[in-house]
């Protein structure tokens, strides 16, 4: 969501071209965890009045806008502060969300009351095929939007720890390409040791090439949230999926 405080660095740029930058590991972790605790609880209570007032806050977009999402055993509260906090800005998005395990019937009931979806998938077989869920949840995407319509706007985004400040598809209005949001610019990625053990450790392809070296002054981007156009979303997926098949090639061949 957008924030207004002055202290506050994050930052939403829209993207047309292939520079896409990882996703990321939140600094000052400690910190940041007792806000997200304390913040969730707040929003919880202020959602619970909202909702059960039928209260919007917004008029909603009533164009054809798509959120996706996926869940692994995310809790009845964080499934409704999700939905609830979407729907309560008035958006009138279409919302999916696939669940790796057999969904319990709870999540299916605060799915039905916020008028979502939740498709079950073969968790096991894509993790075989395209890797673990951070990666096959793209290809559980690129399926899903290959057999729809074309929608103005597809939001991708995560579901355990996300709350709704406004409606994402009016706010942020994507008409070409993609909108990522960009993380605090203090902690580059040379400076993260997440992303360092991303493209060392956990990628030989990625040391091997060098590609540190080469993005280690760079901003990191969140692939938590990221916002387009139908045909934009279809085409981050694709790079994604593309580099990732490269890469894990790459360590095969080496191994």
């Amino acid at each position: 969501g957008a924030c207004e405080s002055e202290s506050c660095s994050n930052v939403v740029c829209v993207v047309t071209s292939e520079d896409w930058a990882c996703s990321l590991g939140s600094s000052r972790q400690g910190a940041m965890r007792s806000l997200r605790v304390l913040t969730m609880t707040v929003w919880m209570v202020v959602l619970s009045a909202m909702t059960a007032s039928g209260e919007r806050v917004g008029e909603g977009d009533s164009r054809r806008n798509l959120v996706l999402g996926t869940q692994k055993g995310v809790l009845p509260h964080e499934m409704r502060v999700f939905l609830a906090s979407l729907r309560s800005t008035g958006s009138l998005a279409r919302v999916v969300i696939f669940s790796a395990e057999d969904t319990p019937e709870s999540l299916l009931e605060i799915a039905s009351m916020f008028d979502a979806s939740i498709i079950a998938y073969d968790y096991d077989r894509l993790s075989a095929s395209h890797g673990p869920m951070n990666l096959h949840r793209f290809e559980v995407f690129r399926r899903f939007l290959e057999q729809e319509e074309e929608f103005d706007q597809v939001l991708l985004c995560d579901v355990r720890d996300v709350f709704f400040q406004t409606d994402p598809f009016l706010t942020l209005s994507v008409t070409d390409g993609i909108g990522v949001a960009l993380e605090p610019a203090h902690l580059p990625i040379g400076e993260c040791g997440i992303h360092v053990q991303w493209l060392t450790l956990d990628c030989p392809a990625y040391a091997s090439e060098g590609v540190l070296e080469a993005v280690k002054g760079r901003s990191r981007s969140c692939a938590g949230t990221t916002i387009g156009t139908h045909r934009g979303i279809v085409a981050y997926i694709a790079a994604i999926q593309s580099e990732a098949a490269r890469t894990v090639s790459i360590v095969g061949e080496e191994r």
